[in-house]
């Protein structure tokens, strides 16, 4: 029996029975619960597309990618096409609430998709005794964690998630449609997907060495789009400043024993943010109680590629610095928290630091290719390509360092952002109309 869901974002999406009964799981339900882009409500009042919405979208365009694959010369197992699609239906299941926020940002936690934390979430509960009895729940774990002792094709991890995948075309699609933006890409893309007996999925941009510029169009399309969301959405300021807040507030929640890993795996938004209000951790309850009203952190202190006191040259070496000590270094970070704000006289907690991964690289641009010669992934023929060029350097440059204060301390910014240049050894490249002196 076939189910048939309305999306917003691929109109009628067919679902078997099977997919049905693993959707109305309490494990899969959570996911509703759950926004797909974290805080980024808090800038864009309608992205409140969740998880659940998401898993729906990439289990219909994984199958439209099998379909395709197999009107081409590709032949795909019936067997392997259900779990392959089942697989992501559930991709996202391990997914805390504001998760990305903790893991990829402050790194509280380890990712989502690592193969312990999959594990876990697939083999409990509700969905867990399912996909048993449906002699489901291995091969599933075995695509998700890209097993490879597994008689499942080692492509399906691939057309989930890979770098051309089900969860990125749907991801870029619903992201930018629920914040009112405008990009897109064609469908079409899918068409150029195939499958190489020693690689698993690649995208064909050529024939017998000749570029095809029509395939190569659609990727760069996919690369541009990402860019786009990347600059306006996934790295705008305001909602980097919510998340550190959060992520302050479980980390602190976190190490005076009030929150655990266990108890955020059963949990979603808006029940994590009324745990931490609840804590009995001031500083978590202070952090969660702004979060709910929008009384949000303000940046003093910033770094970026283009800063005028940094030689372009060297920022690479700058990154590697600053993330080593205030991305990787848990401790370390929260050290210099503290030190700040007794520095410029702030109360502890007032002060927030905010070091992105140093790997700002489209990781689109590793897609396995074919048909061109000496090229197997689309970074070797950026040289190539002024429009990659431009592309790659573009993201690099949306790295930015950043101390966040309380509003309630915003009388000290000009103070603190002296001792941050004092402490880090670099010039503030942030510079609001308040700070600028007047002139005659």
């Amino acid at each position: 029996m076939t189910v048939v869901v309305r999306d917003c974002i691929h109109g009628d999406i067919e679902l078997t029975s099977e997919e049905v009964s693993i959707l109305d799981t309490p494990q899969m339900q959570r996911l509703r619960g759950i926004k797909q882009l974290g805080a980024a409500y808090l800038v864009y009042p309608t992205a409140l597309h969740t998880r659940f919405d998401h898993c729906i979208g990439t289990c219909w365009l994984t199958k439209r990618i099998l379909r395709a694959l197999s009107c081409g010369s590709q032949s795909i197992d019936d067997y392997d096409a259900r779990v392959i699609s089942i697989a992501a239906l559930l991709h996202d299941v391990s997914h805390l609430p504001f998760g990305h926020t903790f893991e990829d940002e402050r790194r509280v936690f380890d990712r989502h998709d690592s193969p312990e934390r999959l594990v876990q979430a697939l083999d409990r509960g509700e969905l867990g005794r399912l996909l048993r009895s449906k002699r489901l729940l291995e091969p599933v774990i075995a695509i998700l964690t890209r097993s490879t002792a597994s008689t499942v094709p080692a492509y399906g991890h691939q057309i989930i998630s890979g770098a051309i995948s089900a969860d990125l075309a749907d991801y870029l699609k619903r992201d930018a449609v629920f914040c009112g933006l405008s990009p897109s890409y064609d469908e079409r893309v899918f068409r150029y997907l195939e499958l190489d007996s020693s690689r698993g999925l690649v995208f064909r941009v050529g024939r017998n060495g000749d570029v095809r510029e029509d395939a190569l169009s659609e990727i760069i399309n996919l690369l541009r789009m990402r860019y786009f969301l990347s600059e306006r959405v996934y790295y705008h300021h305001t909602k980097v400043a919510a998340g550190a807040m959060i992520s302050k507030a479980v980390e602190v929640a976190l190490f005076e024993g009030r929150i655990s890993l266990e108890k955020l795996a059963c949990s979603d938004d808006w029940l994590l943010i009324n745990e931490l209000r609840t804590s009995k951790v001031p500083l978590a309850e202070q952090l969660a109680e702004m979060i709910r009203y929008r009384r949000l952190y303000k940046r003093c202190y910033v770094l970026h590629r283009d800063a005028e006191s940094l030689d372009s040259g060297a920022f690479e070496d700058v990154v590697s610095h600053l993330s080593a000590l205030y991305h990787f270094d848990a401790d370390r970070r929260s050290r210099a928290e503290s030190e700040l704000c007794r520095n410029s006289g702030l109360k502890d907690g007032q002060l927030i630091i905010y070091c992105p991964s140093p790997d700002m690289q489209l990781k689109e641009a590793d897609v396995p290719i074919a048909g061109l010669r000496e090229a197997e992934s689309l970074k070797d023929v950026t040289a190539r390509n002024s429009e990659l060029q431009v592309l790659m350097a573009s993201h690099r440059r949306l790295w930015r360092f950043y101390v966040f204060i309380s509003p309630e301390a915003l009388e000290k910014a000009q103070a603190v952002a002296k001792a941050c240049e004092e402490y880090f050894g670099f010039k503030n490249a942030y510079m609001p109309r308040q700070y600028k002196p007047c002139s005659g």
